[in-house]
């Protein structure tokens, strides 16, 4: 059965951490997210692992080949200097 959405709080929750250390490598980053994957799943409660695991299989889904900018972004630029 398909579900109608997902529940991203966990994967957030887990990006973040990941990416708490500045100076963490791609392969720290990684082992981090999985990591917190093992800990949900170990949680008595499995709807965190079931949050995540399904989290990260609708992000495996994206193709972000066919995404291109339609204009340039220079004018979003303040947006991201707060």
């Amino acid at each position: 059965m398909e579900r109608a959405g997902a529940d991203f709080s966990a994967l957030i929750a887990a990006l973040k951490q990941a990416s708490a250390d500045p100076f963490a490598t791609l392969e720290e980053q990684l082992a981090q997210i999985e990591l917190s994957l093992v800990s949900a799943q170990l949680n008595p409660n499995p709807i965190e692992a079931v949050e995540l695991a399904y989290s990260l299989k609708a992000l495996r889904e994206i193709d972000p080949r066919g995404i291109t900018s339609s204009r340039g972004t220079a004018d979003l630029a303040p947006f991201f200097e707060q």
